[in-house]
Order: structure tokens, then C-alpha cells, then sequence
């Protein structure tokens, strides 16, 4: 059961974190300036949860997504 809620809030959070990835690409000037801190803060807080569940549970899927979204192919995921 709580491998079960483990993978449930993993992939919660990666879901988050695609969200704000894409909205960080594109922040543009008229967004309020307390929105586009919200995305930036949102998304390095999700970024450290993630790294931080990746290094207790020994996987690679998050460095995996990581680089994908690097090159460019979040259209993929």
C-alpha cells in the first residue's frame, strides 16, 4: 500500500513539474510579476522533491526526464 502512494505522489509532482516546465518556457513580460515568481519558485521546489524522491527510492526517471525536456522532447512525455 504505500508503494502504492509513493508512486501516486511521484508521478503526481513529475506531472507538476512538466506543467511548470512549460509554462516557464513561456513567461512572457505582461505576466505579473508574483505569477511568474510562483512558476519559478513552484517549479525548483517540485524539481528538489523529485531529485530528493529519486535519490531514496534509487530510480533514474526523473535525471531521465530532466534531459529530455533539455533536448526539447517534452512533446514525447
Amino acid at each position: 500500500m504505500k508503494d502504492n502512494k509513493w508512486i501516486k505522489l511521484k508521478d503526481e509532482l513529475t506531472q507538476k513539474y512538466i506543467e511548470l516546465h512549460g509554462k516557464s518556457n513561456k513567461i512572457s513580460n505582461d505576466l505579473p510579476t508574483i505569477e511568474i515568481a510562483n512558476i519559478l519558485v513552484g517549479k525548483r521546489v517540485v524539481k528538489q522533491q523529485l531529485q530528493r524522491m529519486e535519490e531514496l527510492d534509487g530510480t533514474h526517471e526523473f535525471q531521465n526526464l530532466l534531459s529530455n525536456l533539455e533536448r526539447g522532447s517534452d512533446e514525447e512525455i
